[in-house]
């Protein structure tokens, strides 16, 4: 699918200064040409060497350096977060904490790279920006004659991810748990997770036919506010009584170190969101340099996964549920009240995540067809009502989180953030004329993150089809 074309055809005088050939060379880092390299024989014309994307972005109602660190951290601290913990118990605290470094370090580098990659793709497009979908398929589309013919297919394959990524199934089994819960605290009698999963499908309906984004952000604000007063909760649970805290096993079962990963991977995943947030900001030179908003939101983060989780293993140890939000105390009326307003929080966060499904459908996927509709209101509401049961059928069927960590956590995850990245990049770098030792390097660095990636979708897919048998079995039980 042919991405949107920017229309810069009131492109002002473009800069004359007589270091821009020598900053296209090494642009953004993306590929350290030397100076000797003639990008006129590679097909890059003098007007894309002097061209400066950030020269030509819309300046209006764009946000700030610490907005943009804001935004970053509340998309990578979501209440998928609190779903960890377990899994980061089972593996002990070493490979825990080695994980959680590891999979930052790296997704900082990722989107360093492919933050890059469309700076670069967009001087030579001279285009202002590109959404990561353009991006890949401008990458394969200025790639050789060969493989020309991936470049739509690349933009398709994004889309579907962002699909079953973004469904909303693990918000919808997550309320359903809390739920449950607190109905049981509340009720003393047994309720099964499918059952309070039914129980919000009504508000979730109702939620679904909001079709303006402005109206859903307040409800998505207020969830995201209760999710942070769950995760200090927690916090402050394990730091109020040092007492109780009790060293967790360095070492646990390496088998559940899948079930980990994709834990981890998917409650940090933004890959499509974060070439959006460097483009609305007033500096979009700031977002990866060397202190930039990834270096400045990864690094707190980092340490606010490995303090949570830790602090969590060490509170309750074995004891931890699939959402540590339900290890509170049963007999606090305080804690029975976060856990329902957990669930709350979850159900006005849906409408908002499964706008991505949404907008890549309707926007992309349909949009030859919107044009021949003769009630196109009546088709929109109906697409958000297909999304809607789709998530609640898949939900309903399948009530374990662990199956919906697995596809997206490694699957998406590894195709999105690893496979693609670094396809682009050495599309990228062959363009721009890099070859020898540096090319030889980009191969062999980029060809161990493709075997990385193809080994994590095939333990992700085994790992969910065994956390689907569990969950069928647990229900013949």
């Amino acid at each position: 699918m042919t991405p949107r074309k920017y229309d810069i055809s009131n492109d002002v005088t473009l800069w004359t200064r007589n270091d821009e050939l020598s900053s296209f060379s090494n642009v953004a880092d993306t590929c350290n040409l030397s100076k000797d390299v003639n990008l006129q024989k590679k097909g890059v014309s003098t007007e894309a060497q002097l061209y400066d994307p950030y020269d030509y972005g819309n300046q209006q109602k764009s946000t700030s350096f610490w907005e943009t660190v804001f935004h970053l951290y509340m998309i990578s601290s979501g209440p998928a977060l609190l779903s960890i913990p377990k899994n980061f118990m089972a593996v002990g605290y070493v490979y825990g904490c080695l994980l959680v470094c590891l999979i930052f370090l790296y997704y900082w580098y990722a989107m360093r790279m492919i933050t890059n990659v469309e700076y670069t793709l967009c001087k030579l497009k001279r285009q202002p920006k590109m959404t990561y979908a353009e991006t890949i398929y401008t990458a394969f589309d200025e790639g050789p004659a060969q493989i020309k013919w991936f470049a739509p297919y690349s933009s398709i394959i994004i889309q579907i991810l962002y699909c079953v990524t973004w469904i909303g199934s693990l918000n919808i089994v997550l309320a359903g748990e809390n739920l449950q819960i607190s109905l049981q605290n509340s009720y003393h009698t047994y309720f099964s997770v499918s059952q309070c999963i039914l129980y919000i499908f009504v508000p979730l309906l109702l939620l679904t036919l909001i079709h303006r984004l402005k109206y859903l952000v307040p409800a998505s604000v207020v969830g995201s506010g209760i999710v942070a007063v769950c995760i200090i909760t927690v916090l402050y649970q394990g730091l109020a009584d040092p007492s109780s805290l009790r060293m967790p096993p360095a070492f646990g079962n390496i088998s559940e170190i899948p079930t980990c990963l994709a834990a981890i991977l998917f409650t940090v995943n933004a890959t499509g969101l974060m070439l959006p947030l460097k483009n609305e900001m007033k500096t979009p030179k700031s977002f990866n340099s060397n202190f930039g908003v990834l270096t400045v939101s990864f690094f707190p983060m980092t340490l606010l996964y490995l303090l949570f989780n830790m602090l969590s293993s060490m509170k309750y140890g074995s004891s931890l549920k699939s959402s540590v939000i339900e290890n509170l105390p049963e007999d606090s009326v305080l804690a029975q009240i976060i856990i329902f307003l957990f669930a709350v929080s979850l159900v006005l966060q849906y409408p908002l995540i499964t706008y991505v499904v949404f907008d890549t459908i309707w926007n992309n996927m349909m949009v030859q067809k919107r044009k021949t509709m003769k009630t196109p209101l009546f088709w929109e509401y109906f697409t958000r009502i297909m999304i809607l049961l789709v998530s609640f059928i898949i939900a309903y069927g399948i009530p374990n989180i662990n199956v919906f960590m697995s596809i997206s956590g490694t699957v998406g995850t590894a195709t999105d953030s690893l496979i693609f990245p670094a396809l682009a990049e050495t599309l990228v770098k062959r363009k721009m004329g890099c070859h020898g030792l540096r090319m030889v390097v980009n191969y062999v660095k980029n060809g161990c993150i493709f075997i990385l990636a193809v080994i994590l979708i095939v333990v992700g897919l085994y790992n969910c089809i065994v956390e689907i048998e569990n969950t069928y079995d647990s229900h013949k039980e």
